[in-house]
């Protein structure tokens, strides 16, 4: 960080206060800020007449907006053309920013990350649920900034580096899309070509005998409706099959199959499958039959899936479906060349976590000065990345080593966004909820369902081993916090920008805990907990079948027995609305 200068941001923050008064029979601009640093946006357009608060304020393009009560979960960010002109009330605060000191594209740059974030932390003051930004303590705060020319080559840089990234991603958006049409184009050309027969004609068809929710884990590959296998104690097939799906992927009276599965050897099948097997494999190779199913099943099963909620697909009917049959020379030719493209498809997967933590690495190396060392390289046409990505490091939160500090990091940000803290079983239903919504966790964890929710014998051992947690009793109950001896490296590692991801993670499922649907009940996010669960598990949101799986889910809760007697339909209903109007549905049912 050599030559750099150390300034207040009030040496180039410089507050604004445009006012105007609301006239009732003029249209404006009202401007809302999304929260972890993702932009600046309209809110809407209404006539002056409705907005009830008529004392406000104007924006200008390129000015610094924040609002002073979300600013700790990241609600700043330069004003964008489209809002020039939009109002906002008290509550937001507006800067012109001097660009002598610092410009508003590297400013830009460091509302995305979680610069900011960090500095409202420490300038908030106020009760845990209603802390705000004290703007005379954060204008005082100090941020090293490199000279002028500096700033523009790193702005340079990081912009030929976004678009090279959007380059890279695109391709493989056009790769993934141009793989899918080959395997459909390959199937619908053999329709065309070769003789076809009913599926019960040249294959056998048995249901699954293995509940989903009554299944003992063990041994055996257990073949569920969801993208993985779960395990099972006992097996009913061994023997090469197609699997298909007897059930909506998706429920609520809406037909869908979100795929088929290819199983072999010993395994288990649910009873929510039905197992397609060769009869003679001379004739059917039974990987074709799964990459054609595969291609096909959205025209051979769906429209045939019958029923108003509990949508569902009859083996007789889908023994009756007419496939094509070619030579089984050409069957295993399509199988060997899709097996290569799902080999380039599994790798797209793999490096898809390295691709989403390039930019965050790119800007943290900037941000500390370190982004012209003597350590970076040159990728993609000069684009200068730090070594460490030659073979991608990921950030502190994923590594196998920091599992203690994850856990710790969610402790913390627990305390801070809901103002409670949590006994194990609070910790172990966030911890299965996080990994459920997204798999930011570096450890997987093995949960069954237990009478409170999710739980995990190994996370509750990591849980009383972990050195960055104290425990403390609230109201009779053992509760866990951070440790005060750790609390300055929780917070450093929570506002670190190479654990964004990390965090944003766990902050979308505290949003949900903080919904006013649930409200930060225990009850209801126990609710929440158990419907996710069953939702992967059964692979469907419609709400009769989960309902059915919670009668399934057996507790020792006092005055209850099971999951359906503590919670009602209609409750279960309002938390299955609540994941569909978060977009998480999509995340659960694959």
């Amino acid at each position: 960080m050599k030559n750099w200068q150390t300034l207040k941001l009030g040496s180039f923050l410089k507050r604004q206060y445009d006012s105007v008064q609301i006239d009732s029979f003029v249209k404006y601009k009202r401007i809302t800020i999304k929260s972890k640093g993702q932009g600046i946006d309209i809110r809407d357009e209404v006539e002056g007449i409705e907005i009830g608060t008529k004392n406000q304020f104007k924006v200008k393009t390129n000015q610094f907006l924040l609002s002073k009560i979300d600013a700790m979960n990241g609600a700043f960010g330069i004003v964008p053309e489209q809002c020039n002109e939009g109002i906002i009330t008290g509550n937001f605060w507006v800067y012109d920013i001097d660009e002598n000191f610092i410009l508003r594209d590297y400013l830009r740059l460091l509302s995305i990350q979680q610069v900011f974030t960090k500095f409202s932390i420490a300038a908030s003051e106020g009760t845990t649920n209603r802390k705000y930004l004290r703007e005379a303590k954060f204008l005082e705060l100090n941020i090293d900034i490199p000279q002028i020319d500096e700033q523009k080559t790193i702005i340079q840089k990081i912009k030929i580096a976004s678009t090279k990234l959007n380059e890279i991603n695109s391709l493989r958006d056009v790769q993934e899309s141009e793989m899918k049409n080959l395997r459909y184009s390959l199937m619908c050309n053999l329709e065309n070509e070769f003789p076809k027969q009913r599926i019960d004609v040249v294959c056998d068809l048995k249901k699954g005998a293995f509940p989903i929710m009554k299944t003992d884990a063990g041994e055996y590959p257990f073949v569920v409706t969801a993208a993985e296998f779960k395990t099972a104690d006992d097996f009913d097939f061994d023997c090469e099959a197609t699997c298909v799906p007897l059930v909506s992927s998706t429920g609520h009276g809406n037909a869908a199959m979100h795929r088929v599965h290819y199983a072999s050897g010993k395994f288990a099948l649910s009873n929510l499958l039905c197992a397609v097997m060769p009869k003679d494999k001379e004739i059917v190779n039974a990987k074709f039959l799964y990459e054609l199913f595969m291609a096909k099943k959205d025209e051979y099963f769906v429209p045939i899936m019958a029923g108003t909620s509990n949508v569902s697909l009859n083996p007789g009917k889908l023994g009756a479906v007419e496939i094509p049959i070619p030579p089984i020379e050409e069957q295993n030719r399509i199988v060997e060349l899709l097996e290569k493209i799902n080999e380039i498809k599994q790798t797209h997967k793999e490096q898809e976590a390295e691709l989403k933590q390039l930019m965050p690495s790119l800007l943290d190396k900037a941000f500390k000065g370190e982004l012209f060392s003597e350590n970076s390289i040159q990728i993609q046409n000069g684009i200068s990345l730090p070594t460490q990505q030659k073979e991608i490091k990921l950030p502190l939160a994923a590594s196998n080593k920091n599992e203690d500090l994850e856990i710790a990091m969610i402790v913390a940000l627990i305390e801070s966004r809901l103002g409670n803290s949590y006994g194990e079983v609070g910790i172990q239903k966030t911890v299965f909820n996080i990994g459920a919504f997204n798999p930011a966790l570096s450890r997987k964890y093995n949960f069954v369902n237990y009478h409170y929710g999710t739980y995990s014998a190994e996370l509750k051992d990591s849980i009383k081993a972990n050195s960055f947690l104290g425990k403390k009793v609230i109201k009779g109950n053992e509760v866990f916090t951070v440790s005060p001896s750790y609390k300055k490296e929780v917070l450093n590692a929570v506002t670190d920008t190479t654990n964004q991801n990390f965090v944003m993670a766990v902050n979308n499922v505290l949003d949900l805990y903080s919904s006013p649907f649930i409200g930060k009940h225990t009850d209801k996010i126990e609710l929440l907990n158990t419907v996710t669960k069953l939702i992967m598990d059964l692979q469907t949101s419609d709400v009769n079948t989960i309902y059915e799986g919670m009668k399934n889910w057996t507790i020792k809760q006092q005055g209850f027995k099971t999951k359906a007697d503590k919670f009602n339909i209609t409750d279960t209903k309002k938390t299955i609305e609540l994941l569909e109007s978060n977009g998480l549905i999509e995340k659960l049912v694959r």
